[in-house]
C-alpha cells in the first residue's frame, strides 16, 4: 500500500489549522462588527445627504428622521453643527424608546463660499440610560457661483512703467466673459 508521506500529511495539517484559524477570525470580526452596530441607539435614517448643485445664496432644509433603537428614553443634551450656516432646532426634548422623531436642518450657501463641494455636520448627544451617545448627519452640497469668470487669469506680458502703455480691463458679469480694450 501506498502510505503519505510525513512531509505531506504535516503540511496538509498545518494547511488545514491555518484555514481553520481564517475562518474563525473572520466568523469573529463579523460577529464584532454586527455588535457594534447594535451599541449605537441614535441613529439617523441617513447619515449623508448630497444635495448636488445648489446656488449661492440659496437656503436649503432638510428634514433628518432619528431613530432610538434602544430600550430606554433618549434625553436630547445638545445640538451642535460644524459651521454657524447650519441650524438644527425643534427637536422635542426626549425621544421615546423605539420612536423616530424629525430633526429640519437648515443650511445657507452664503456669499463668501468659493465654488466648489462645501460640507456641513450635525452632531446630537442625548443621554440614554445614563450614558452620553452621539448621531452625526453630513450635507454635502457643490456650490454654484452667480457668474463664472473664464479664463480666470489673463497674461499682459512684459509692461514698464516708463513705456506709457495702458491695458483698460472690463469684466461683465452677466455674460461672465472679459472684454480687453
Amino acid at each position: 500500500m501506498n502510505y503519505p508521506r510525513p512531509r505531506k500529511a504535516i503540511f496538509a495539517y498545518i494547511t488545514l489549522i491555518v484555514v481553520g484559524a481564517a475562518l474563525f477570525y473572520a466568523v469573529s470580526l463579523i460577529a464584532s462588527l454586527s455588535s457594534v452596530q447594535h451599541n449605537h441607539p441614535l441613529v439617523f435614517d441617513d447619515t449623508i445627504v448630497l444635495l448636488g448643485n445648489v446656488k449661492q445664496n440659496e437656503s436649503i432644509r432638510v428634514d433628518a428622521i432619528l431613530q432610538n433603537t434602544s430600550n430606554f428614553d433618549a434625553v436630547v443634551k445638545s445640538i451642535e453643527t460644524s459651521c454657524h450656516c447650519t441650524t438644527a432646532a425643534n427637536l422635542p426634548k426626549n425621544i421615546t424608546v423605539k420612536k423616530q422623531s424629525t430633526l429640519p436642518i437648515g443650511f445657507n450657501f452664503q456669499t463668501g463660499y468659493s465654488d466648489g463641494r462645501v460640507s456641513s455636520r450635525v452632531t446630537l448627544a442625548a443621554s440614554i440610560d445614563k450614558e452620553v451617545h452621539y448621531a452625526e448627519f453630513t450635507i454635502i452640497g457643490d456650490v454654484m457661483p452667480e457668474y463664472r469668470i473664464e479664463p480666470k487669469f489673463v497674461d499682459f506680458g512684459k509692461m514698464s512703467d516708463l513705456s506709457g502703455e495702458s491695458i483698460d480691463l472690463s469684466i461683465n458679469p452677466v455674460i461672465g466673459s472679459i472684454g480687453i480694450g
